[in-house]
Order: structure tokens, then sequence, then C-alpha cells
């Protein structure tokens, strides 16, 4: 009895290391900020993912982590995976208007449903009924055929100019890694995870920065050249300017001279005949 519990044990180990998808999910969301907690251990891959549109699966222990992530309308979101198990394939990115505990597969619905190879949207146009902003993401530029999915990657979406994403009524940016060499059933062909993300009020696009006008033209360095210096009036202006002002005045040294002596014999000569007279009386 013990040795067929033992082979039992084997056979489930075996049948689940050859079953990768069973055994555990296929990728992280990274960034943006998962809407659901993830389980990160080694088995659980980044679960809940399988049930879309936004990985809703039951039973994980999963919770919502109520993030919203800010984002910028008409610029580009950094979108980050790691893949967990490898597969063939591409990534497809989605934005869809309501957050995402509200979406279902009726709102976002997976790629075409019958084929794990279904066609990729080129140059898609968003708006609020196509809600693909890339597809094809991971392939060389005009491929169709899906490759190995490894490792951690990082892609560039732009959030649309016209999407309604507030804080209180968020979209849903969903991530879907498209597995080309998954079988049938047609549907077990995508897992999903999406991110709630939000234009913040006030919050707009500044578009292309406007240039300066151009530099006033300084004035001119030429230094300005000072008045032409005054010429001395004649004599004669000079002389009744000094009469007229007091100031000094333009005669010549020897005419001063005269009129300063004949003032002081003209005062000398008075004095002197006022004396006699006072004489003259005594």
């Amino acid at each position: 009895m013990r040795r067929l519990e033992m082979t039992a044990a084997l056979v489930a180990a075996t049948v689940g290391l050859l079953s990768p998808g069973l055994a555990r999910a296929h990728f992280i969301l990274m960034k943006p900020t998962n809407w659901m907690t993830q389980d990160m251990s080694a088995t659980g891959g980044g679960a809940p993912q399988k049930i879309g549109p936004c990985g809703n699966d039951t039973g994980t222990g999963q919770s919502p982590t109520g993030a919203i992530s800010p984002v910028q309308a008409g610029q580009q979101v950094q979108i980050m995976v790691q893949v967990t198990t490898q597969h063939t394939g591409w990534w497809r990115v989605a934005l869809k208007e309501g957050a995402s505990s509200t979406q279902t597969q009726t709102s976002l619905p997976d790629p075409q449903a019958t084929t794990c190879t279904p066609p990729i949207m080129t140059n898609p146009v968003w708006s609020p009924t196509q809600p693909v902003l890339a597809d094809g993401l991971g392939l060389a530029a005009g491929s169709t055929t899906g490759v190995l999915q490894t490792g951690t990657q990082t892609y560039m979406v732009t959030i649309p100019q016209n999407a309604s994403c507030t804080m209180a009524s968020p979209c849903a940016l969903q991530v879907i890694m498209v597995m080309n060499d998954h079988q049938v059933p047609a549907n077990n062909c995508y897992y999903h995870h999406c991110a709630d993300v939000a234009v913040p009020a006030g919050s707009v696009d500044g578009g292309v920065t406007g240039s300066g006008g151009a530099t006033g033209a300084g004035g001119s360095t030429t230094t300005g050249t000072g008045g032409t210096t005054g010429q001395g009036g004649s004599g004669a202006d000079a002389a009744t300017a000094g009469a007229t002002t007091g100031g000094g005045c333009g005669c010549d040294l020897a005419t001063a001279r005269s009129s300063s002596s004949l003032a002081i014999a003209t005062i000398f000569v008075g004095a002197l005949l006022l004396s006699r007279r006072r004489r003259r009386r005594a």
C-alpha cells in the first residue's frame, strides 16, 4: 500500500513537470501595478491570470490591491512583464474604460477564440468600442509567427487622448500573453493581467513647448560726443557782462590798473579837501 502511494505521488509530480501550464501560471505583471495581488511563489507564477479578462480566477487566495496608476493622456506608459513559463507567441495590450473589477469577457473579450494563432491587429486605432492599443508585441516587425517568450520584457504603449480614465472611474489596462503552442480548446490560449490606470485631475498633456520671443536689440555702442567748446566774447561784451553780473571782465590788465589808480586818487583828493574844511571851521 505504501509503495502504491509513493508511485501515485511520483506520477503526479511528473505530470506537473511535463504540464507547466497546469502546474503554475505563466507571467507576472511588473508594471503598472496589478489590480490584484499576484502569487509570486515559484509555483504561483503570477496567478490569478487564467480567467479573462483580468485574471478573475477564484480560489487563488489573492485579493484586490486597490492600486490606481497615474498616467498622462497622449503619452506613453511602460508595460513590464516577467515570463515564468515560456511559450511561443506574443503580447497584446488593450485599454477599456471602467475599472478592472467591472470588466467581463463581453466588454473586454479575448482575441479570436477559434485558433491559438489569432490575426494580429496592425496599427490599431483605439476607441471606446475598439480597446486594442498594441498587438504582436515581442515579434520582429512584420512577423506573424510567434517566438519563444522568455525573461523580463518591457514595452511602451500610448494612452489615448480621448479615453475617459479618472481616479473615480479608472480604465482597465489589459495585458494578454498569446500562446501559439497551446492546442484545443482554443480558449486555453491566453493568460491575462490588468492594471487600473487614470489621468489625475488637473493633469494635462503639456504639448509642444513654445519658443521664446526674439531677443531685443541693444542700443548703439557708440559713445555720444560732447558739445562744441564755447568761444569767449569780445572785450567790450565781457566788460559789460562783468559790470552787469559782477563777474570777471574781458578787459586787459593795463586798463584795469588805470581805472583802479584813478579811483584811489579821487578818494585821496576828496579826503584831503574834507580835512581842510574841517580845519577852517575850527
